[in-house]
Formats: C-alpha cells, structure tokens, sequence
C-alpha cells in the first residue's frame, strides 16, 4: 500500500487535517514549555517539564486517535480502554524523560539521548494505541514499514531538540515545532502503512465511537489542555517581563523620590556623547540638609526630599532631565538650549527658599549650583569632576550660590586633590603645631585657660588656613589620626602649665561618632598625666546635634572620667537650646556673630543677655568669643559671663605665658 493511498483513500481527510492541527499546536507548545525549563532549577523546573510533558502526551494521543477515527470509516471499529489510556500514559512519561534528559544544558549526548527517547515514547505511544484498535477483520503487520516509522520519529524528534540546543527564540521554537509535527504525522502515515485490514463481514455496528463529532470533541479537548499550557507560560513570561522592567527601574530609579540615579546620569551622558549632542551638567546640593535631617529625623528628611524633588520636576523645562545623585545630592541635565541651565538654577533656587510645610513645620532650606558645559569636557567623568568642582566653589563662597566651571578652577581642583592627599601624610611629616589662645574672666582678666588652635604649615605652600584644610581632612577620613595627635600633643603641653590652667581642644563630629573615642582621651590623659578636670572637649553645636542619641552616650562617657565638655559657636545652628536642654553640656561659647554686633544691636545684646542667664539657671559656665574692643568686654562682663576670649586678650601663640601685652591694654 503507497502512501498516498493510505492517506487519500483510507483516511476522512476532515479528520486528519483536524489531527495535524492537534498536532502542530500541541508541538510548539511543548518547545516553548521546554525552552522556558531551561530558565529554573529544583522544583520550578519539574514543574515546567511536567507541563510540556502534558502537552506532548496529550496532543500525540489526540492525534493520534483523531487520525484512526478517520482511518476506513467504512469499517466500524471500538477501542481496548485499558490499552488506550497506558498508550497515553507512555507518551506522557515518555516524552517528560525525554526532555528531562535534553537538560538545562543540552549537551551534543544528551540532545541526541533525549531526541532518540522522545521518538521511542511517540512510536510506543502509536503502536500501543494501534493493539488497543478493534475492528471486524484480520491485521497484518509489514515490519519493514513499522522499523521505517520509528526510525522517523526519532530523527525527527532529534531534530527538534537538536534545534534548541543553541539561544532559544521564537523563530527557533517554531521550527523545532515543526520538526516534532513532522515526526509524529510521518510516524502515524508510516504507521499505517505498515498496517493491513481485511474486513470480515459482521452486523456489530460502533455505537458512534468512530464519529466526526466524537473526535472533534476529543480534539477540543485535547486543544484546551494544550492551551492551558500555552497560557501558562505566556502568563510567566508576561511576568517575568514586568519583574525584569520592574528590576531594571529600580536599578535606575531613586526609590524614595522616583527621580532617575547616579546610573541612569552616567548612561544619558554616555549616550549624549556617542550622538554628540551638546549639554550642561548642574550639580545640586542642598544646604543644611544634615542639620535639618539629624534635627527633625529621617522621617521628616525624607519627606523634605520629596517635595524638594517635586519642586526640583516643576522648575525643569524641555529638553532637560533630573537626577538624585545621592543622599542630598540632585542632578540635572540640560540639551540643546543654552540659556536653560541658568534659567532652571534661578527656578529651582527660588523655590527652594519658599518655606516648606513638613509635618506641621515650616523648613526653610536652599541649594549651591554648580555647572559644567560639554565644551569643558571630552567624557563624562571629566565632565561630572567638574561640576563638582564648581558645587565646591559654590559652597566655598558662601552657599546659596550658582558658579559656572571656568577653567581657571580645573588648578584649583587638582591643587584641592593635592591638598587632600598631602595630609594623609602630614602627621608623620611633623607639620602640624598647636597654638594657644588666652580665655580669660572678664571682670579680672586673669587667665584660667586657654584654648588649642591647629596650625598646618605646608612645605611647598606654607601656612594652610584650618577653614581650607579642616574640611578636606574630615572629607578624607583623615581628621581621625589629625585629631587624636591635636589632642595628645594639647595634653602633653597643658601638663606642664600651673595647675590652675586648663586646655580646650576641638573635637570633630567624625571622631564623635566613634565609640572608641572615650578611650582614646582616658588613655591619653593616662599618658600625659594631665588631670581631666583640666581639659575640655569644644564641639560644635552641629556635631552634638547629629546622631544625638549616640553623641549623647558618648559625651557622658567622656564626663565620667572627669573631663569638661563645653558648646562651641552657640546660637549659629538649629534648635540650640532643645538639644542643650538633653545634653551634657559645662560650658557654653557664644558665637562672636552675637558679640561683635551687642553694641550697635539690640537684638544680640537681647541674645547675650538671655544665654547669660540661661547659663546661671543651668549652672552652665558662659564665655563670649570674638572680643575685639574693652565696650565688648565690659558688656560681657555686666551680663556676667564667665569667660571671655578675643583678639583684645591674646592672638593664638605657640607659647603660653602667664600674661600678655594685650591684657595689659585690655585693662
């Protein structure tokens, strides 16, 4: 029998076509359900495989049956239960170790394993369903034929796996897809013509099993399973697809503020400068966020930078994009018009001077501006150190400011960065010097101590102002071993002064956020042999006022061993007197802003005269800073003030003597 006479005029071509419609579908559904199993592992993976073991099953079973419903329709025919469904059964699990053994990284063995077993389930699957075949009449069997149509499904089901062994897509799925179709439709026509009928005359008619709606209802069926496979994965990759977008934003997303990071700048730079489009680099930071963050907490901080980010969006025109570079840092970027960068740095800085409504309170808060156009740079890390270069001058003049990068600036950059590294070595170079100011009482104008200032003398450049070089130090990392040598060599001198002097040394916020440091002064008053009732510690307020709780514990440990602790530049930072009320505090400096202006201001001497008495009711010793003129000193000492520190007493020395000419003028 030939086989287009097996397949024109044995066969309900209807029923066929529905079956290789089964077919076909069913076989993309598997390569796709396989392909999306090589993406898990553990029980994910069984689990996919069990779908797309499913579908082959089902959908060759379905095939199968559809195509022997149609086979001689002439001749009724009934099917063996029992050999009907272990024929499904095989092709299920058949097809799932086959699969399986195609792996997550099909290896040229395991493909080849895998193809020759999916073959060997598909053929056992059609000839089990073939013995299950009732029908009045006498088989015959050609082996040849039969040998011939294993043979094809195992290389064409090789062929299909053979194709995905490579990266998977859909134009490789649809072909393995239509190698296993193949497969399975040459093994049913082979199949079949291996197969010889001779019909025995008989009156048993098939009670409708061989009916064209009996297998399109199996089809239909055997397509909704299918289908449910299908959607599945579709469903998954439809997932998949928002997880992945959804990993990729908050990669380059401010989660807090939903504006754009640090990384989505640098891929717009980059792909700027492949296009070579033109633009401006504004780098924005907020002033006093600190101070405002470790005041009213990172709750409140937090909320203070998104209405700062929703103001920041409102000032932004055309053609420009913004960023949160960091935690108080924003950037933008400015294409095309010139003019827009300074036009969005006015916006923005007058927004930010409008008071902001954070939690029933009104914050007050600005911003320093710094820009840097493409024609200063030819890549963006040029570009950004620049900006920064320019935020830096920004901040340097005063804050509130927008500097343009000149090129003038890019020596200042590299000498700030030679600065910088200089005094990581200054300590061991033996630059640093101490001298000394006088604090006297100002009724007597006997000294009772004297306060540690740090002088850097630089070899190449010479005396470094502390107002340049404190910063750089506390920016490095390196005021850490600055201070603890401030601090042994303050206690090392004071040791040798008449005992009724005592030394105050500056400490900087970072050396207080250590837990180390009340160790370090016990170990160095131990060394020296200086007694702790004659030093004391000045902070600023800010210092004391970030990380309160930790500072607080800190400086209470540092009390207990007898050592002072005393406020330095009163009255310049925020909600001074709500954290002196919770910390231990012995002494407070009036900032020299209030003194220097008592005499011409009534609102500062009101200032004075209430920290005074602050002072008294707190028993809080109080000293004013900045004395210039015997008017300033005699104001102080009416308000009663403790001490008193100025040009007017003594300018800082490297030595310390018992009196100076200036006190004598001072009198």
């Amino acid at each position: 029998m030939v086989l287009s006479t097996c397949l024109v005029l044995e066969h309900q071509l209807t029923l066929l076509l529905l079956a290789a419609i089964v077919c076909a579908s069913g076989a993309f559904v598997t390569m796709t359900l396989f392909v999306r199993s090589r993406s898990f592992d553990g029980r994910a993976r069984i689990g996919w495989l069990f779908l797309a073991a499913i579908s082959t099953g089902i959908s060759t079973w379905t095939t199968h049956f559809v195509a022997m419903l149609g086979y001689r329709p002439d001749v009724p025919a009934t099917f063996d239960p029992l050999l009907t469904v272990l024929s499904t059964l095989v092709a299920i699990a058949g097809s799932g170790i086959a699969l399986a053994l195609a792996g997550r990284v099909p290896t040229r063995m395991r493909t080849l394993a895998g193809g020759a077993m999916l073959g060997v389930s598909i053929t056992g699957m059609h000839y089990l369903g073939m013995f299950g075949y009732q029908v009045p009449g006498v088989l015959h069997w050609d082996g040849f034929a039969a040998a011939l149509s294993l043979a094809a499904s195992i290389a064409f089901s090789t062929g299909a796996l053979w194709t995905l062994r490579g990266s998977a897509g859909l134009r490789r799925e649809a072909l393995a897809a239509g190698l296993l179709a193949l497969g399975i439709i040459t093994l049913h026509l082979f199949g079949m013509q291996a197969l010889t009928l001779t019909p025995i005359a008989s009156e048993t008619t098939a009670a409708g099993v061989g009916s064209t709606g009996m297998a399109l209802a199996i089809a239909i069926v055997a397509l909704l399973i299918v289908g449910t496979g299908l959607s599945t994965s579709i469903i998954d990759m439809d997932e998949r697809t928002r997880a992945d977008r959804s990993l990729l934003d908050m990669a380059y997303r401010d989660p807090l503020t939903g504006l754009p990071n640090r990384r989505a700048l640098q891929l717009k730079m980059d792909q700027a400068l492949a296009e070579g489009r033109w633009f401006k680099l504004m780098m924005i930071d907020l002033d006093h966020f600190k101070s405002i963050n470790d005041t009213y907490g990172h709750a409140t901080g937090d909320k203070l930078l998104c209405e700062v980010s929703r103001r920041f969006q409102a000032s932004m025109g055309p053609g420009t994009y913004g960023y949160r570079i960091g935690g108080d840092e924003l950037a933008a970027l400015v294409f095309d018009n010139p003019e827009s960068a300074a036009q969005m740095a006015h916006e923005f800085g007058a927004a930010l001077r409008e008071p902001m409504d954070i939690d029933g309170r009104q914050i007050l808060s600005g911003c320093s501006i710094g820009i840097c156009s493409i024609e200063n740079a030819e890549d963006a890390e040029t570009i950004t150190r620049r900006a920064d270069a320019a935020l830096y001058e920004a901040k340097r003049r005063g804050r509130g400011q927008v500097v343009r990068f000149t090129p003038g600036m890019r020596e200042a950059d590299r000498q700030r960065a030679q600065l910088e590294s200089d005094l990581q070595s200054a300590v061991e170079r033996d630059e640093f010097r101490l001298h000394f100011q006088p604090i006297v009482n100002p009724e007597t104008l006997s000294i009772f101590g004297y306060e540690a200032l740090l002088r850097w003398t630089h070899p190449m450049r010479g005396p470094v102002s502390p107002a340049e070089f404190i910063p750089l130090a506390e920016a490095s990392g390196a005021i850490g071993p600055i201070g603890e040598w401030v601090l042994k060599d303050a206690c090392l001198k004071a040791s040798a002064w008449p005992s009724d002097l005592y030394v105050a040394v500056n400490v900087s916020a970072l050396q207080l956020r250590s837990a180390r440091f009340p160790a370090l002064v016990a170990r160095i008053l131990a060394e020296t042999g200086l007694p702790p009732q004659r030093l004391t510690i000045e902070l600023t307020e800010t210092a004391i006022v970030a990380n309160h709780d930790e500072v607080a514990a800190i400086l209470n440990a540092v009390r207990a061993l007898g050592v002072r602790v005393a406020m330095d530049d009163f009255g310049t930072g925020f909600s001074s007197l709500s954290h002196l009320r919770r910390l231990p505090v012995d002494v407070i400096k009036i900032d020299r802003s209030f003194v220097t202006s008592a005499e011409i201001d009534r609102n500062s001497m009101a200032v004075l005269k209430g920290i005074a008495q602050m002072g008294r009711d707190m028993e809080i010793a109080i000293v004013g800073e900045g004395v210039e003129t015997p008017a300033q000193r005699d104001i102080l000492r009416r308000i009663g003030c403790d001490g008193a520190q100025g040009y007017l007493f003594g300018k800082p020395t490297p030595f310390v003597l018992p009196t100076t000419p200036m006190l004598a003028r001072a009198v």
